[in-house]
């Protein structure tokens, strides 16, 4: 009895050896598993990783290192479903790993779910709130979703803890924007300069945001200190040129358009308002060719078929600027004020024809689309007085006009003269009248 029980334990005692012995050798061969494999991933050798993370999980597929490492070899070979499995797998048991969840992360975005990239970065948020890049990528996420409000709920702290940090500073002034609380803004867009003078991005966004405002003048003087050290920066040659124009500073905004053009951007932008920097100089052979290649760029661009017609007809190529007037006009149907335009426009080039039967009916045409245009019945006056030289009918508008202009009332911008419409308008009235009366 005494030797069989000896023998039941010898035996037991066998069993539990092998046992014990199988359990390390499983133990080792997992190691030696993630030691290959990562050593693999390590060296893009995305594929073996995978085979002998497979091989190795059909023993035991419990194994969380193994199977994070597949979720990152299967992202990393773009096959994102399979890694999205093997991730929400791995989590499954451990639901508190980091790693894990950050992996998650970076693979919905990476596929453009963002918002269940957003889910999992709020459980890492969650865990670890005093973790400053878990609040950076989440606040990251929120302004990707558009909630730009909660981003600033987490970027502010931040920003109070360190406000030398160019990217907080500069995400939360984004943020301002994007809520259109402009003077929020504009502030941390400053800051942002304050700390780099040089950082393009906040020079870009701040200038936009004047010219939203209508502050042209505070727009340059950032974009100008800006090209003071980085002249040839093609972004913000663009801005400023386009804030010099508006600024009516059309000689430096044509240089900064030249300056893009040079620099390889021709734009429709670029080319349509060096064109129009041009025209307001009346440089209209110059301004030509440019409105040209902005034209071929959109042929859907009304703003421009006008102007690059009005530019043709006062160059060398009149009978090209009727062809865009006529188009722009047949294009157009509810916007009056911009028809009225087209008339006068063409009216002009028919003078150039000695056409003025056909362009005192345009001009009429134009009054009529436009009637609070006060500037149309001078023009329909001079029309009367110097090419048709009917005097009677001229005075009559002359003197309907003086009724309805004040005495400060110029001619429009892009005709511009020395002497008002009003003062000429009056000085003929009495030229006219005492030319009438016989000379009394």
């Amino acid at each position: 009895m005494l030797l069989k029980t000896r023998f039941i334990l010898v035996k037991i005692f066998i069993i539990n050896s092998l046992l014990v012995h199988t359990l390390i050798i499983c133990q080792a061969q997992s190691e030696n598993t993630v030691l290959s494999a990562r050593t693999y991933l390590e060296s893009y050798r995305y594929g073996e990783a995978i085979k002998i993370i497979d091989e190795q999980l059909v023993n035991d597929s419990s194994q969380v290192d193994l199977l994070l490492m597949k979720g990152k070899a299967l992202a990393a070979l773009g096959k994102y479903k399979p890694a999205a499995k093997a991730l929400t797998t791995a989590l499954g048991k451990d639901s508190s790993n980091v790693l894990i969840l950050n992996e998650l992360v970076n693979l919905y975005g990476i596929i453009g779910e963002t918002d269940e990239g957003l889910r999992y970065a709020q459980r890492l948020f969650r865990q670890h709130p005093d973790n400053l890049f878990f609040k950076l990528q989440l606040a990251r996420l929120y302004t990707a979703v558009k909630d730009f409000r909660r981003a600033i709920a987490i970027l502010l702290p931040v920003y109070s803890e360190d406000t030398t940090d160019t990217y907080i500073t500069k995400q939360i002034a984004g943020c301002y924007d994007e809520l259109n609380r402009i003077d929020s803004a504009v502030l941390f867009f400053q800051k942002t300069l304050n700390l780099n003078k040089k950082d393009v991005g906040a020079t870009g966004k701040l200038a936009n945001i004047f010219i939203r405002m209508g502050n042209y003048g505070a727009g340059l003087y950032y974009t100008e200190r800006f090209l003071e050290e980085d002249s040839l920066n093609a972004a913000i040659l663009k801005v400023d040129g386009y804030l010099c124009y508006l600024y009516k500073a059309y000689p430096i905004a044509t240089q900064r358009f030249s300056k893009c053009l040079a620099l390889g951007d021709s734009s429709r932008f670029i080319c349509k308002y060096q064109a129009m920097s041009y025209y307001r100089q009346e440089a209209f052979d110059k301004a030509v060719p440019f409105f040209r290649l902005a034209y071929e760029a959109d042929t859907t661009d009304n703003e421009i078929c006008f102007y690059y017609g009005v530019a043709a007809t006062k160059s060398v190529l009149p009978d090209t600027g009727l062809i865009y007037l006529s188009k722009v006009l047949s294009r157009l149907k509810d916007s009056k004020k911009f028809i009225s335009m087209v008339y006068a426009e063409l009216a002009e080039t028919y003078n150039y024809y000695n056409r003025s039967d056909t362009a005192i009916a345009l001009l009429t045409k134009a009054r009529e689309e436009n009637p609070g245009k006060n500037g149309l019945l001078f023009k329909i006056a001079y029309e009367y007085d110097y090419y048709m030289r009917d005097f009677d009918k001229a005075l009559v508008y002359y003197r309907e006009f003086l009724k309805v202009a004040p005495p400060s009332e110029d001619v429009e911008d892009d005709s511009p003269t020395e002497v008002s419409y009003s003062d000429f308008a009056a000085k003929r009235v009495k030229e006219i009248t005492k030319k009438r009366s016989g000379g009394r």
